[in-house]
């Protein structure tokens, strides 16, 4: 009995780890094919917002961060302008802290753009399967999210897409959640709301309040009608 107990565990981890693997792989493999060039390297964004707003935007915040500060003011608008007030400059949100780290600061916002949309992709797979749809349909699903028209239209509105890639992740918990019966542990329950939480927290950090705010509209109409 003990054998067969391990064999299921088994089972259940190699289902996981090919869970996950197609989580990360299927949205990635079409994220890859249209955003090939960035990310081989061969360029970078520079158009519309992205030159005008965006880019100076980070410029300030990799050098504030350069000197352990935050990018409270700037000379660099009309007689100086309060920058940390300006949500958009999403000071606070931590994967603009990993891509500024990590990459020269023009590399950072392109890849940054770039993994919003593989997020985003993620994030549907996610609830597609959480919802019982088959791979093909998660598949296909998180390429017409991650690759549709509103995604795209935003491409140079950096912080509407930082917001937006995580929606299909506040589904995703959502959905899990409700779907959990009374039975369910309760550490695992708390686990997953604690997931959710930190989803709605990020992505109001990513800077751009008017889509966090209709994220969680369609959320709460999503929960009262599941």
């Amino acid at each position: 009995m003990e054998n067969l107990h391990r064999e299921d565990a088994q089972v259940h981890g190699r289902r996981g780890l090919s869970a996950g693997v197609w989580l990360l792989a299927a949205p990635a493999a079409s994220v890859s094919i249209y955003f090939g060039e960035v990310i081989l390297d061969r360029g970078v964004y520079y158009l519309g917002d992205v030159a005008r707003i965006y880019l100076p935007q980070r410029v300030a915040l990799t050098r504030a961060m350069a000197r352990g500060t935050l990018p409270w003011w700037t000379a660099g608008i009309g007689a100086g302008y309060p920058l940390l007030a300006e949500g958009e400059v999403a000071a606070f949100y931590p994967l603009n802290w990993l891509m500024c780290a990590v990459l020269p600061v023009d590399r950072a916002l392109s890849a940054s753009i770039v993994v919003h949309y593989l997020l985003a992709g993620a994030g549907f797979f996610a609830w597609a399967r959480s919802s019982r749809l088959s791979r093909g349909a998660a598949y296909f699903g998180a390429i017409v999210l991650a690759l549709g028209g509103f995604n795209i239209a935003h491409l140079s509105h950096v912080s509407i897409l930082s917001v937006a890639a995580w929606m299909p992740w506040m589904f995703f918990f959502t959905r899990v959640l409700l779907g959990r019966r009374p039975d369910n542990r309760m550490m695992a329950s708390l686990g997953w709301a604690l997931g959710l939480a930190l989803v709605v927290g990020v992505q109001f950090l990513a800077g751009h309040a008017q889509i966090s705010m209709m994220g969680l509209a369609a959320l709460s109409v999503y929960a009262l009608c599941t």
